[in-house]
């Protein structure tokens, strides 16, 4: 099951057993779950484990330890920094890598949600939780999205995505995204701001 991530589902319908093609803020995080995350985040290349809804706080400790903060993350860090938080981290709650549980979305293009149109250059971790029927609500997507401002050179790249369905296929899609047309322009232009948000799909 593939949802589109955050900025983009509004404009595509939830996508429902389908092959690859070519998630707003919660807060609030309780003390229990902050202190598994800092249990967890050790250091990039440790594999640890959490909850699906506790992801923003467990990869924000992880880049804060690194010494960065994500605001402030260009593309290549950006990309590094999800990957290797899919490498390193794993989800508990969630329905098994097999049956799609936890994925990661590479998708770009030009949207306007009402706050005036940009550039959005995005990488999206989608958890589907188990024991949840209702597909938008078992589907929670991390997303951590470049905007930047139109121009005529982004706007030629049109839109895009592609899917990580597991692990296993990490490096296939980390060399997708390398040799992107997308992440070339947003490797040599700054972005206007730098956006992690988790949320339902729905």
């Amino acid at each position: 099951m593939k949802a589109a991530a955050n900025p983009i589902r509004k404009a595509v319908a939830l996508f429902v057993f389908v092959s690859a093609t070519v998630g707003c803020g919660t807060g609030g995080e309780s003390r229990d779950s902050t202190d598994r995350a800092r249990s967890n985040d050790t250091a990039i290349g440790t594999v640890g484990t959490m909850n699906a809804t506790e992801s923003e706080a467990v990869f924000r400790q992880t880049i804060e330890r690194l010494g960065q903060n994500v605001e402030d993350l260009d593309a290549g860090q950006a990309v590094s920094a999800m990957l290797d938080f899919y490498r390193s981290t794993r989800a508990a709650d969630v329905e098994d890598l097999s049956d799609g549980g936890d994925m990661l979305l590479f998708q770009w293009g030009t949207f306007d949600w009402g706050d005036g149109p940009t550039f959005q250059y995005d990488i999206t971790r989608q958890f589907i939780v188990r024991g949840i029927d209702e597909p938008d609500e078992a589907i929670w997507q991390l997303s951590l999205t470049l905007h930047f401002s139109p121009d005529a050179q982004n706007a030629a790249l049109e839109f895009g995505d592609r899917w990580c369905d597991d692990p296993a296929g990490i490096e296939g899609f980390d060399s997708f995204i390398a040799s992107s047309a997308a992440t070339a322009y947003a490797r040599t232009n700054a972005p206007a701001r730098v956006e992690l948000t988790l949320g339902q799909a729905g």
